[in-house]
């Protein structure tokens, strides 16, 4: 028991195992299974939703499941302590992003970045994230501008 709260640590992994077992038993898809045991198994990240740096947040609410993410949300926290505002929080921040693809394509390619001289393997990733989280924040207002930050950036092989 913490703060008078029965806590049950790690039952999001442990229900995404279960998930995962009954689904299976009962023949669903692959795809079916994949997408619920990863949603139990992820339930608990809403949880520091205002915490979220906004390229996180578009991740987040531009992920392909994020309609029934939100609705286990809503029921998980109506089951446990009724505050729902970190759900509410997510649906206002997706209908904020209403106007805009809240993931749009990246300015930034894995050429762009090996045009810098960053050699090909895992730094060319580490880059690219870089720039699309850089491009998700609303930090440089085109792909001329991330291009320059990023020439300064890359050290120079």
């Amino acid at each position: 028991m913490i703060e008078g709260r029965l806590r049950f640590e790690r039952h999001a992994n442990l229900g995404a195992d279960i998930a995962r077992q009954i689904m299976e038993r009962l023949r669903f898809s692959s795809d079916d299974i994949e997408a619920v045991s990863f949603m139990v198994g992820n339930h608990m990240r809403f949880v520091k939703v205002h915490e979220m740096r906004r390229a996180t947040l578009r991740r987040l609410v531009g992920a392909p499941t994020f309609a029934l993410e939100i609705q286990l949300c809503r029921l998980d926290c109506m089951a446990s302590h009724g505050d729902l505002s970190n759900c509410d929080y997510l649906v206002e921040f997706q209908r904020q992003m209403a106007s805009e693809p809240v993931l749009p394509a990246p300015w930034i390619t894995g050429r762009d970045i090996m045009s810098l001289g960053v050699p090909e393997g895992p730094g060319v990733g580490i880059w690219r994230k870089k720039a699309y989280d850089a491009q998700l924040e609303g930090t440089f207002p085109d792909r001329a501008a991330l291009l320059e930050w990023l020439s300064r950036s890359v050290p120079s092989s």
